[in-house]
């Protein structure tokens, strides 16, 4: 972009200006979880960089053990007798676990929902509880008796529940009733994020930078909280 005109140009023009904007700069890197693993990866080696970008809460980094994956491969989805899925759009948000859980429903699997929206999972639920989002955290104990009473249970966050802004009280909520659990991944490269090696920083402290650079992001439209950018240079 010169003089306020955007003008096309080769890769080697673009990475010069690229190159020249952050000099000397104090920047940051956000990048998309639908990018690629490599592209995640060399994000990475930029410097402070993150690819949460619809989350609210980071209280739970440095604490967590692990990344946040399924906690199981998909197949053992059916095998599961006792469920809660915690927060979550499940047929929008993950249409081949919400069909493994439905599956399971049908062979007399108990579903149980915890939500603060009364979504339509189009299968059997054994138990539907929902809740405002300051209650959500409060709710979870509430689970214990129902997942006990199985062989295999299961506890799945979802979206909704690790975009709160109580996600990490939500994520040690769960972790003390003492099941397997796992999170419904929110994007194509959720868990590939952290295998690349990122947050190298939390979003919060990239968006205080003086610089950003963008991959793959709309920060308008992709951000919990674009108004955190107001300033920044992308």
């Amino acid at each position: 972009k010169q003089a306020g005109q955007w003008r096309e140009v080769d890769w080697e023009q673009a990475f010069d200006a690229v190159v020249r904007g952050l000099k000397g700069r104090d920047f940051g890197v956000l990048a998309s979880p639908h990018s690629t693993l490599e592209e995640l990866c060399l994000a990475a080696k930029l410097g402070p960089a993150d690819f949460r970008l619809r989350h609210s809460d980071f209280s739970a980094d440095g604490a967590r053990e692990g990344i946040p994956w399924l906690g199981m491969p998909i197949a053992e989805l059916g095998a599961l007798d006792r469920v809660l899925v915690v927060g979550s759009f499940l047929r929008e948000e993950a249409p081949l676990i919400a069909h493994r859980l439905r599956q399971a429903a049908k062979r007399g699997a108990q579903i149980h929902m915890l939500h603060s929206v009364d979504d339509d999972w189009l299968m059997p639920v054994a138990s539907k509880t929902v809740v405002p989002p300051s209650q959500l955290v409060a709710s979870i104990a509430g689970f214990q008796e129902a997942l006990k009473s199985g062989k295999n249970p299961a506890i799945l966050i979802g979206n909704f529940a690790q975009q709160h802004p109580q996600a990490g009280a939500i994520h040690a909520e769960v972790q003390k009733l003492g099941f397997k659990f796992g999170f419904i991944g929110e994007a194509a490269n959720s868990v590939g994020g952290y295998l690349a090696g990122l947050p190298t920083a939390a979003l919060p402290e990239v968006a205080r930078k003086e610089a950003l650079v963008l991959l793959n992001v709309e920060p308008r439209l992709d951000l919990a909280d674009a108004g955190a950018l107001a300033g920044a240079r992308f």
